[in-house]
């Protein structure tokens, strides 16, 4: 197993924040980052833009899941009591947020993240919420 990049116990309010005001899943928001497990100044993977700092990492990662889905026109589905959203969704914003085959991706890590991103997704849906979630990871 890879190391781990992300620390929920103190990214989450920040996530949660961020999230918010632009109106994207928080839990959306934390999978790309699990996703990505980014170390510092890349912790969401943002290589496109200037994003040196975690702060900007995390505003691009929210704006772009909004910009996505605006132009998808994503509709979710309920699943534990929240409104999540769709594996088609999903694979249409990795095609975006991480395509397979380009020059920045030479091992080809970007084939495993929408599983990735799916998988960590789901948990925190079924566990209610990265913190409880990483916790799990720890025992």
């Amino acid at each position: 197993m890879s190391q781990r990049n992300y620390d929920f116990a103190v990214e989450w309010p920040k996530i949660l924040a961020c999230a918010t005001t632009f109106g994207v899943d928080p839990y959306a928001i934390a999978a790309i980052r699990v996703a990505e497990n980014g170390a510092a100044g890349r912790e969401f993977g943002v290589l496109s833009t200037s994003a040196p700092d975690y702060s900007s990492q995390l505003r691009t990662a929210c704006v772009s899941l909004r910009n996505r889905l605006l132009a998808y026109g994503a509709n979710g589905y309920e699943y534990n009591g929240r409104l999540c959203l769709t594996m088609g969704f999903v694979k249409y914003f990795a095609q975006k947020w991480a395509p397979p085959l380009v020059a920045n991706d030479p091992t080809d890590l970007n084939a495993n993240w929408s599983h990735n991103f799916w998988e960590a997704y789901c948990g925190f849906v079924d566990k209610d919420g990265p913190v409880a979630w990483q916790q799990l990871l720890t025992k």
